[in-house]
């Protein structure tokens, strides 16, 4: 039995490893730097989120794919997306800018 678990060990980490080296990151800036808490990368296999600091943000361990972004807004910003962003295998893609719009008044 304990040569059965000696086994298992280095196989897990040897497939971790497999599985994490083709994992891409998406970075950009959200503008008003304070307008939103959370980045959502969201695709039909995957989805990260990443914590907005200073304006800037990073979702990590992504597999290669499309990704729609989300910024949560915090009043009196609405919710945000941009589609159509691209990971590619073990790179960091720049998605640019996010730009926040108020909501109207009233509303």
């Amino acid at each position: 039995m304990r040569y059965g678990c000696l086994l298992v060990v280095p196989l897990i980490l040897l497939v971790t490893a497999f599985t994490m080296t083709d994992a891409g990151s998406i970075y950009g800036r959200v503008i008003p730097y304070n307008a939103a808490l959370h980045v959502w990368a969201v695709s039909d296999n995957d989805t990260g989120r990443a914590v907005i600091q200073n304006g800037m943000y990073e979702i990590r361990n992504l597999r290669p794919g499309r990704y729609r972004l989300i910024a949560d807004g915090r009043y009196p910003y609405k919710v945000t997306t941009k589609p159509d962003v691209i990971v590619y295998d073990s790179s960091s893609t720049n998605a640019g800018e996010i730009i926040l719009e108020k909501t109207p008044a009233g509303d």
